[in-house]
């Protein structure tokens, strides 16, 4: 998986700068949500809701997210948890979802 800078790189060569600020703050806020959403449902035992939205999360992470992002948004989607290990994921989750947050602000900062 390339850096998220490299990755918003490549779009800002190709898309130019207009395009890529608008994905950039588009995704500030859905990362906020996503991350919101499969917390909500994995802290109310709904499964099948939580690999949903971490489906529609994976996307998007390959642009900006990291590989253990990935990887758990991975395990979520595949249901590959036991209850006992929600506890952990809900705590993983946020942090990740917080790093990739952190490079997005930190592109942004960098390219305004």
């Amino acid at each position: 998986m390339t850096s998220c800078s490299e990755n918003l790189d490549d779009y800002l060569a190709s898309m130019g700068e207009k395009e890529t600020l608008e994905i950039v703050h588009f995704s500030l806020a859905y990362i906020a949500q996503r991350n919101r959403e499969i917390s909500d449902a994995l802290l109310s035992s709904q499964k099948k809701l939580a690999a949903d939205y971490a489906h529609k999360a994976t996307g998007s992470v390959r642009l900006y997210g990291t590989p253990k992002l990935e990887a758990l948004l991975s395990q979520v989607r595949g249901n590959d948890y036991r209850d006992n290990e929600i506890e952990k994921l809900q705590s993983d989750l946020p942090s990740e979802f917080t790093l990739a947050t952190n490079s997005l602000k930190q592109w942004l900062a960098n390219h305004q």
